[in-house]
């Protein structure tokens, strides 16, 4: 009987420490599983982020497009502005430069007439 008890309480020992690993050996993996999901998510946060400053990068690269074409375009449309400013006052020079010439002709051609009939 005390053999028996004896072999019976080995067996439970055995079966305790069997247990005790097992439950080890599942909170080892737990861990590990829990260590591995928050690489995970550090590597998809990472990922984030560098997706989040390439599209800033390239939304920047794209605003310093923009403006450099707004800017150009301005240029442009000063550039003829101020070739349109300055065709209309050449024009506008050409006409009075032509009326003046016109008066001078006919003060002259008048003193001419003026000189033969006198």
């Amino acid at each position: 009987m005390a053999l028996q008890r004896e072999q019976e309480w080995g067996e439970r020992m055995d079966e305790a420490y069997r247990m005790h690993e097992l439950m080890r050996d599942n909170h080892r993996q737990r861990v590990q599983d829990q260590l591995q999901r928050e690489r995970d998510r550090t590597e998809g946060e990472l990922d984030r982020v560098q997706q989040v400053r390439e599209a800033k990068k390239n939304l920047n690269a794209e605003l310093r497009a923009q403006i450099t074409e707004n800017q150009e375009r301005e240029l442009t449309r000063d550039d003829l502005r101020m070739e349109a400013l300055r065709a209309r006052r050449e024009r506008r020079e050409a006409v009075l430069a032509d009326r003046q010439r016109d008066i001078e002709e006919t003060i002259a051609r008048r003193q001419v007439k003026y000189q033969y009939m006198g």
